[in-house]
């Protein structure tokens, strides 16, 4: 059986809420799961997770601020390139 058809019977026996078993679950009980957590509400409350940080890390109990926050040195600026060459990489 191809990938393609055996994916099409997956879906097929899913959406028909089927009695045939798959890892250890019917497709009608896996459909019945899915429709539980779809209604659940999670999926929303994860979407608007990114408008802010979480509750635990803006009250300070997330990460260590000098985990999540590094700051670099400020590095040197390069030599100044001049007519398409590296002044600093001239042959001598």
């Amino acid at each position: 059986m191809s990938r393609l058809a055996s994916a099409s019977e997956h879906l097929s026996s899913y959406l028909d809420c089927s009695d045939k078993p798959v890892v250890g679950i019917t497709y009608k009980d896996l459909h019945t799961l899915v429709d539980q957590v779809a209604a659940s509400g999670f999926f929303d409350a994860v979407s608007h997770a990114s408008a802010g940080p979480p509750a635990a890390e803006s009250e300070g109990r997330g990460p260590a601020a000098d985990e999540t926050e590094r700051t670099t040195e400020p590095q040197p600026a390069a030599a100044p390139v001049r007519n398409g060459t590296n002044s600093s990489m001239r042959a001598e």
